[in-house]
């Protein structure tokens, strides 16, 4: 695919880096001040938190973009679980891949894999268990640390590579592994594998304490220290932007937390832990595109994380995290979030690049707007010039050359321009644009005299 590589479009081997400046961004472009000077209204809130309440509810039962664990079926049909599973190893069966050392993957690994499944261990009424992330940990797609690669020089995509879960997400078990090293469990945004290690199993009552706290407080910095102690010496684990913990207590320098810690049986111990309180706040920020683009701009320069690896964030995980801040709780994956929302009326992906540029500028809202295309997705900014302005987490872009469009690597939070990699035999950003998204409810009533610019229809 040319023109851009993202979440789901990724070049594999090495590549040189992007030039930068990127082409067409000015300095000041890559400030979260630029923006918010450009929109029309910055302060005017976009969703009030009923109606942000009522958006997420829509997103878990209309759209199936997020699983409500409080009504999580129990008994758990059997039957389903061995599909499921079953379906994902097979979907990796019948494709090569190739192993870290750059083999390809032989049928004997596949066979290890099915066998460390445990599936002949399944019920037909699988009897639901309760967990905690420990720590932040990786979901894969299967039961096993070994990477799964598309080439054989490839290793910063690897396929097994589902999500990352931060410390404190509230899972639902269905299985365990063969040697119980792994567990199957599904939390609100995405189901797949976990080590046991990472995961404290509790009661329901226990569970529901992080689920449903009476008080919480929700990270606001790229990276967010957690300490066991108030002085913060003790560095205990990192939260990644968006990710909640419930509250205890808040003074100017740290506020305090439960923590779930992971005792030696594999049960839970909720201790007191502590965030420093500037990087925190209690509670969902308001739901305004000065406080959505002043999060996305925390954000800069953040490294590209295929599903998460290595504690970073992909494109998709990077619109996630933002809007969780203001308590907006989207889709785990690109086409999903691309549901959400509102369409912009009259948009069209086989129109010329030109026109897609007058209809954003025209009806997106920046700090609102999701541009999405195949694989990839983009929080809109602005239009400068007529020319329109995304900041994402990007891996690469074609750029432009008559012979061979060679791949620039990015590989970070980026400001754009969506015309990057225009010319002969490449196409931009601009040109694969498939749909632009409102984060607002569809023809939302509610919203329709809000003061700040609304998509027109056209």
């Amino acid at each position: 695919m040319a023109g851009f590589f993202a979440a789901c479009a990724k070049p594999e081997g090495l590549h040189p880096a992007a030039d930068y400046p990127l082409p067409g961004v000015e300095r000041t472009m890559k400030t979260a001040g630029f923006w918010i000077a450009r929109h029309p209204s910055p302060d005017a809130v976009i969703l009030t938190p009923p109606e942000i309440e009522a958006f997420n509810r829509r997103i878990r039962s209309e759209l199936k973009g997020a699983e409500d664990l409080t009504s999580f079926p129990d008994p758990y049909p059997g039957s389903r679980l061995r599909k499921t599973l079953q379906t994902a190893l097979r979907k990796h069966q019948i494709r090569i891949f190739y192993l870290p050392d750059g083999s390809a993957a032989p049928p004997g690994f596949f066979e290890s894999i099915e066998k460390a499944m445990n599936l002949e261990e399944l019920p037909e009424r699988v009897t639901p268990r309760y967990g905690v992330t420990a720590k932040l940990v990786d979901q894969r797609v299967l039961p096993t640390h070994t990477g799964l690669f598309r080439s054989p020089g490839g290793r910063m995509f690897d396929r097994l590579q589902n999500s990352a879960l931060d410390l404190g997400t509230p899972l639902i078990v269905l299985h365990e592994s063969r040697c119980g090293g792994w567990l199957y469990a599904v939390s609100e945004l995405c189901a797949g594998w976990v080590e046991a290690s990472g995961i404290a199993l509790c009661t329901p009552l226990e569970w529901e304490s992080f689920l449903r706290p009476e008080a919480v407080v929700i990270a606001c910095r790229a990276k967010v220290d957690v300490f066991l102690d108030r002085s913060g010496t003790a560095f205990y684990e990192h939260l990644r932007m968006g990710a909640r913990l419930p509250a205890t207590g808040a003074d100017p320098d740290m506020a305090s937390v439960l923590l779930p810690i992971r005792r030696p049986s594999g049960r839970l111990q909720a201790l007191a832990g502590f965030v420093p309180s500037s990087a925190v706040h209690p509670g969902p920020l308001p739901f305004t595109a000065r406080r959505v683009i002043q999060q996305a701009f925390e954000m800069l320069y953040e490294p590209y994380g295929w599903g998460g690896l290595d504690g970073e964030q992909d494109c998709s995980r990077f619109i996630q995290q933002i809007f969780a801040t203001v308590g907006v709780h989207l889709p785990r994956n690109s086409a999903d979030q691309a549901r959400v929302g509102e369409p912009l009326e009259g948009f069209d992906a086989p129109l010329p690049a030109s026109e897609k540029e007058q209809l954003i500028a025209a009806g997106a809202v920046g700090g609102a707007a999701l541009l999405y295309m195949r694989g990839h997705i983009m929080l809109y900014l602005g239009s400068v010039d007529g020319r329109a302005y995304a900041i994402h987490n990007v891996w690469a872009y074609r750029e432009p050359d008559a012979t061979r469009d060679p791949i620039r690597i990015i590989g970070r939070v980026a400001v754009t321009d969506l015309r990057l990699g225009e010319g002969p035999g490449a196409g931009s950003w601009l040109d694969r644009l498939r749909a632009v998204r409102i984060v607002a409810p569809v023809a939302g009533a509610a919203i329709e005299d809000r003061p700040f610019n609304r998509p027109r229809v056209f």
